[in-house]
This record gives structure tokens, sequence and C-alpha cells, in this order.
């Protein structure tokens, strides 16, 4: 494989890596993670937690994803 071909693999699957994280919803796990325990999450977390998932399942209603490359 050329150097140019490696290279333009190489954007393709970095392109392909940042497409699925843009797609990932928010994490609870990692909510919880940076607050120590679930009940020591506060109110101000929950409420951006919510407000994050509500605009993550609204793109996933309306198809606002970027397309997968082809």
């Amino acid at each position: 494989m050329k150097r140019s071909e490696w290279q333009s693999q190489r954007d393709k699957v970095a392109g392909e890596a940042e497409r699925l994280k843009q797609r990932e919803p928010p994490s609870l796990q990692q909510l919880v993670l940076d607050h120590g325990t679930y009940d020591k999450i506060t109110p101000e977390a929950w409420a951006k937690f919510d407000a994050d998932m509500a605009a993550w399942k609204a793109k996933v209603r309306f198809g606002e994803f970027p397309p997968k490359r082809i």
C-alpha cells in the first residue's frame, strides 16, 4: 500500500470513528463516575444529562446524525 493510500485509509477510519462518537447517547455511567456515586449526582448535573438525552433522542428521531461515509 502506498503512503497516500495509507493516509487516505487512516483519514477514513478517523472520520468513521468521529461519526460514531457523535452518534453515542449521553453516558449515565460517565455521569456516575464524574460524581463518585449515583446518589451524589447533583440536580444540576441531572438537568444537563436529561437535556443532553432529549437532544440526542431528537437527533435520532429526525435522522440528524452525520451519514456514514463509504
